[in-house]
């Protein structure tokens, strides 16, 4: 059981590693929003995604580990760190409490910045799209250029 105990614990400190690797990215992506071009917004997304699935993988490694502790414990294998957590030898339990409370707390801050960067690129989607309708309007060039002006002739003395 030491050894999937062990398991759980790499897994909880992996998971809080990329959580706070996406954090750090989204809070660049907030800057970059802010100060930066599209090249730049387009390339915070990008590492953004490739982070998603790093955190994806973290949590399945997380999750297998944890599914192991609970064989390991006799619990089922949906079996949560609250169920889990009070099982464990008592040494170890503040450890994997805080590591736990860490992921969540964590996560809870990365998905409030997620949602913030949204809000500002949504917020500069929304003031683009009312540039361009003020572009397309009847008085627009692309309107006036087609049509043909007279040029005034000049007056005969």
């Amino acid at each position: 059981m030491i050894v999937d105990l062990q398991n759980v614990i790499q897994a909880l400190r992996n998971e809080l590693h990329q959580y706070g690797e996406m954090l750090a990215l989204l809070e660049q992506q907030h800057h970059v929003a802010q100060h930066s071009g599209t090249e730049e917004i387009l390339r915070s997304i990008s590492h953004i995604n490739n982070q998603s699935s790093s955190i994806q993988a973290a949590r399945e490694r997380r999750k297998s580990a944890q599914r192991q502790l609970a064989a390991a414990l006799q619990q089922p294998e949906n079996a949560t760190f609250s169920t889990l957590i009070p099982l464990l030898p008592n040494s170890y339990q503040p450890m994997v409490s805080a590591l736990v409370q860490e992921n969540h707390e964590l996560l809870g801050r990365v998905r409030e910045r997620a949602q913030a960067n949204q809000l500002l690129l949504r917020r500069a989607l929304e003031l683009m799209q009312r540039f361009i309708t003020t572009l397309t309007l009847e008085d627009s060039p692309s309107e006036t250029s087609n049509r043909v002006v007279p040029l005034e002739q000049p007056a005969l003395v």
